[in-house]
């Protein structure tokens, strides 16, 4: 099985992998040697993907393979709406660029990091656990528990000399045992709000694919009435999987210290003076952040990129 899709451009792969290159705990996302490499579910199956870049910046083509299995062709189309929304396929950034010209570190950020997607992960589910499972303390330490996580719960796949892991699905971290998650060193704080979340998509009580057709406030609602999910795990995730470009995850570390860097606001900001400061960024915070926590992997700072 062979996929081709086409972002628009200007699309940089390779450059927008980078992000998935954090942590050498990342076992769901994998970038290695210009691939991208992802298990991705179709019809209760599982489909191992390899995808490389076979075009340029602005003649994006990216095309994906299957490393295990021959999904029929309906099937493929399902695999092929999961890669077009993780690469964010006809998604353009010239409007953020056009945004970008107003304000001069961003317009340096847009220049030098030209072709920067913020990739997304298909499903809320997920990238809800993982805000819960970094919540206030290192990154470095999220990504051992997520590792940790995975590969109990979640399926393990050794396709080309890589081995790959699904992330785990609602109802199976709904029955997973708080003392497992305890040994894992998951607080338990943590471990009954991942699976107090899991039960509630499990028994349908949340229906995260409905957010997709919210505005910004009506998810910012939803979300933040779910137990462990505060402010900054909210905005995470909306920019992170519902692909809002205004989201502000204002309480972030690594943004108040990119703002630090890049504009001398003080690193001790308190997250009403970061949300305040970030207004002049609106409709464009969230991408406004992707860019400056960029600047941030690319130092490999100790605060790192979520």
């Amino acid at each position: 099985m062979e996929i081709e899709i086409h972002p628009r451009a200007p699309f940089d792969f390779d450059l927008s992998l980078r992000y998935y290159s954090r942590s050498k705990f990342e076992a769901v996302d994998i970038a290695e040697n210009g691939r991208y490499y992802r298990a991705i579910p179709y019809h209760g199956k599982i489909c191992p993907v390899e995808v490389k870049s076979v075009g340029e910046i602005e003649k994006p083509r990216i095309l994906a393979r299957s490393l295990a299995g021959s999904p029929e062709k309906y099937e493929q189309n399902v695999i092929a709406q999961n890669l077009k929304t993780i690469f964010r396929i006809g998604y353009s950034l010239h409007g953020f660029y056009e945004f970008c010209k107003t304000d001069h570190i961003l317009k340096r950020l847009s220049e030098r990091y030209y072709g920067l997607i913020n990739l997304q992960t298909v499903d809320p589910f997920e990238i809800l656990v993982w805000a819960i499972t970094g919540q206030q303390m290192s990154l470095k330490f999220a990504f051992r528990l997520k590792r940790r996580l995975v590969e109990k719960y979640g399926k393990r796949f050794q396709v080309d000399g890589k081995t790959i892991y699904t992330f785990p699905k609602p109802e199976v971290l709904a029955g997973a045992k708080t003392s497992d998650l305890l040994k894992m060193q998951y607080s338990r704080n943590k471990a009954d709000y991942i699976k107090s979340l899991a039960a509630s998509v499990t028994d349908r009580k949340i229906d995260l694919e409905k957010l997709r057709g919210f505005d910004d406030n009506t998810v910012r609602d939803i979300l933040t009435g779910i137990r462990g999910i505060g402010g900054w795990s909210c905005e995470y995730a909306m920019l992170r999987s519902l692909g809002r470009d205004d989201a502000c995850p204002s309480a972030d570390a690594g943004l108040r210290r990119a703002l630090a860097e890049n504009y001398g606001i003080a690193q001790k900001s308190s997250e009403k003076d970061v949300d305040n400061f970030m207004k002049r960024f609106m409709p464009f915070r969230g991408m406004a952040t992707y860019y400056l926590w960029f600047g941030l992997l690319e130092k490999s700072t100790k605060d790192g990129v979520p």
